[in-house]
């Protein structure tokens, strides 16, 4: 096969194993119902817009406990402009839990409401199937970078040893949707095509402002290299409509948060490796996760790759200065910073919050040159270490291995 269509190919496994996780998960976990990953709140149901159609209250399935993130990206879609509650803002308050914030990454919610024909009843399944899609460019643009870089377009395949993404399959959660935006930005930026670059960063930025650490690192580096109008050019299109969206956002909300809605920022960091050492104390005196042997075990494997992934972070920014060097460390430094209220008490959190500095070191490792042999050998014994914790450690690795392997015998034995 050629390679130019190797990408294609890689897109479509990826995809196709990460929609046979999701199905399974759909299927065993919650009867069948594709809202069931957005754990949503029974009590945040009944505060928004979605429980005043009887046809969404007789196909959502809710909880009674508090939830999770997948919750909010579905209600916003309800409500994308901020109109339902203008003139009494302190009401989104009952269905988000920090509306400035949740409202600040619109991206996704408004995607699912325009996939859907404005159908409520299609979001759920829209969601779903939209970070299905995500995970599949990712890899798709991943093997076409890696392809580029004269290495083989099946390495477009590390996707699926990222642990953030299995959660945000899990939990229907948009990060895929933004990396995929912003490497296939990388791959427009290597061809030249700024206009087209500009508008892909910006739209993962209306997703995920997170990843703005590789957004800015490919400008610098389009800069660096001699390029400064098309440099202004991608970073204005990148951050103007976010920054704008924002201050709109910032204003709606003014009298819930004030000048803090600007720029919301959530309790997750702390002093440098402070939150990891909290783990690792609980760990050693069976306080972590007690009860949930599966939680413990991944807990004690987790803090090692993240070590291992700083100092291949460490490394990168030492022997080159490409994007992806630049946006690894500083996704490195970010993550040294993690405290453990509210990021490494569950490994859900700490596995989504580190997707970006995976994602920077697959992209380090598929431009590495044949002369750099050596730090080849120590990215490839990092990728098997974190398909071995994938597979094998991480606190729902069965169910992986069980959505995987059991519909792909399923789909032999038909």
């Amino acid at each position: 096969m050629e390679n130019r269509y190797v990408p294609i190919l890689v897109a479509l496994l990826v995809g196709g194993l990460f929609l046979s996780f999701s199905v399974y998960q759909i299927r065993t976990r919650f009867g069948g119902n594709p809202s069931g990953p957005l754990l949503i709140s029974r009590t945040r149901f009944l505060a928004s817009p979605a429980a005043a159609r009887a046809d969404v209250r007789s196909r959502i399935q809710v909880i009674d406990s508090p939830g999770s993130d997948g919750q909010f990206f579905y209600f916003m879609a309800f409500d994308p402009l901020i109109t339902e509650f203008r003139s009494t803002p302190a009401r989104y308050t009952d269905l988000l839990d920090a509306p400035a914030y949740r409202y600040g990454r619109i991206g996704f919610s408004a995607l699912t409401r325009l996939l859907s024909a404005g159908h409520p009843t299609r979001y759920p399944v829209t969601m779903v199937a939209l970070v299905v899609v995500g995970l599949g460019l990712c890899a798709g643009w991943l093997g076409a970078i890696a392809r580029d870089y004269g290495r083989s377009p099946w390495s477009g395949a590390l996707v699926l040893l990222v642990p953030g993404f299995w959660r945000s399959m899990e939990g229907a959660l948009p990060e895929p949707i933004a990396i995929a935006g912003i490497l296939a930005a990388c791959w427009c930026v290597r061809r030249e095509r700024w206009w087209a670059a500009g508008c892909l960063l910006a739209a993962s930025m209306l997703i995920r402002e997170t990843s703005g650490g590789l957004v800015l690192a490919l400008a610098v580096t389009v800069f660096v290299t001699g390029n400064r109008r098309p440099a202004a050019i991608v970073t204005a299109l990148a951050f103007v409509p976010i920054v704008l969206w924002k201050v709109f956002v910032a204003w709606v909300f003014w009298g819930v948060s004030g000048a803090s809605g600007l720029v919301p920022m959530p309790d997750d960091t702390g002093v440098p490796f402070a939150g990891m050492w909290h783990a690792w104390t609980l760990l050693s005196s069976g306080a972590y996760a007690s009860g949930v042997p599966e939680m413990s075990r991944g807990a004690m494997v987790y803090p090692v790759l993240i070590l291992a992934a700083i100092g291949l972070a460490v490394w990168a920014i030492a022997t080159r200065r490409s994007a992806a060097a630049i946006a690894a460390v500083l996704y490195a430094a970010l993550t040294i910073t993690f405290n453990y209220g509210g990021v490494w008490l569950h490994l859900a959190a700490i596995e989504r919050l580190t997707i970006d500095l995976f994602v920077a070191l697959a992209l380090v490792f598929v431009q590495l040159g044949r002369d750099a042999r050596i730090q080849r050998a120590a990215f490839a014994a990092f990728w098997c270490a974190t398909a071995w914790y994938v597979f094998f450690m991480t606190f729902e690795a069965s169910q992986i291995r069980d959505s995987v392997f059991h519909n792909i015998m399923a789909a032999v034995g038909h």
